[in-house]
């Protein structure tokens, strides 16, 4: 199950949180998901860390696209 729950997370990082980034509507389309791949469903907290791990797997992946746009010279003297 771990398995299909990456995958999931991973799908839902690249194809529904760039357009919808809403938590409420995630988990219906996660849902939604799992029927067309006909995987059986997670639980209620199962669901809760998959759309968490989406979420961080797509702001990773907004910040390094972001980050790859910038001139070399733009990051180098800056400091969080």
């Amino acid at each position: 199950m771990a398995g299909d729950e990456d995958k999931l997370a991973d799908w839902l990082a690249a194809e529904v949180c760039p357009a919808e980034p809403n938590r409420d509507r995630l988990r219906p389309a996660l849902l939604a998901q799992c029927r067309q791949a006909r995987i059986e469903p997670p639980g209620p907290s199962r669901i809760e860390r998959i759309v968490g791990t989406a979420e961080g797997l797509c702001e990773r992946r907004f910040t390094v696209r972001t980050a790859a746009m910038l001139a070399p010279g733009a990051v180098a003297g800056w400091r969080s």
